[in-house]
């Protein structure tokens, strides 16, 4: 489990194939001390940790996770953004991140503004649905509020420090993003999705709101 609050930007040194199904990626990270089996959010991406050589993380990713993900267009020198899993008494600063992709979106716009950044994110039009005003919304693993929401794309602000300390400053119009939708949305659908087959849409909304 993780925050979307951001504690280090890494740097992709080499991402390769390894075998039929798995590839080794390779990361180096100044600010972070994990140890190995640790679970790090890359891009919001939930990896674990196989290997370390002072600040080179070693991660091995399964295809899956490049279909899913952005990771298919992971390059040398990228940014990318880093978190450790959330330990047991600490602070929830963000809001509940599983390191579980839903999509990938692609950068729309990017506006600045005097004080802030505000991006418009189009994504698939089957995941709208997940899509709430003033929700939560984990974009390469950054903890955001959405701000607007328009037929297929939404858009969020981003305050000055947020822009500075993760990589969305490095983002440009036509970008593929990471985007994991409220883990507490998704619980409901699947509840209200086993309730309905019983019970009609409102029987069963209204029998969880009891």
């Amino acid at each position: 489990m993780f925050t979307g609050i951001i504690k280090d930007i890494g740097e992709v040194l080499s991402f390769s194939k390894k075998s039929n199904d798995l590839y080794r990626l390779l990361v180096r990270s100044e600010k972070l001390s994990p140890n190995i089996d640790d679970s790090i959010a890359i891009d919001g991406v939930c990896q674990t940790l196989v290997k370390k050589e002072n600040n080179i993380l070693y991660f091995d990713c399964v295809k899956s996770t490049l279909e899913k993900t952005n990771f298919k267009n992971l390059k040398t020198q990228q940014k990318v953004n880093l978190e450790l899993a959330l330990s047991v008494g600490e602070r929830l600063d963000g809001h509940f991140v599983t390191g579980h992709v839903s999509t990938c979106g692609k950068v729309k716009k990017i506006n600045r503004y005097q004080n802030s950044y505000e991006l418009e994110i189009s994504i698939p039009s089957e995941f709208k649905k997940y899509v709430c005003r003033e929700g939560s919304i984990t974009i390469n693993g950054v903890s955001l509020t959405i701000n607007n929401i328009f037929e297929n794309s939404f858009t969020v602000f981003v305050i000055p420090h947020s822009w500075n300390f993760t990589n969305l400053s490095y983002l440009k119009v036509g970008s593929s993003i990471n985007i994991e939708f409220d883990i507490l949305i998704k619980y409901l659908e699947n509840l209200i999705s086993s309730k309905s087959s019983k019970n009609t849409n409102t029987d069963a909304i209204s029998e969880i709101l009891r």
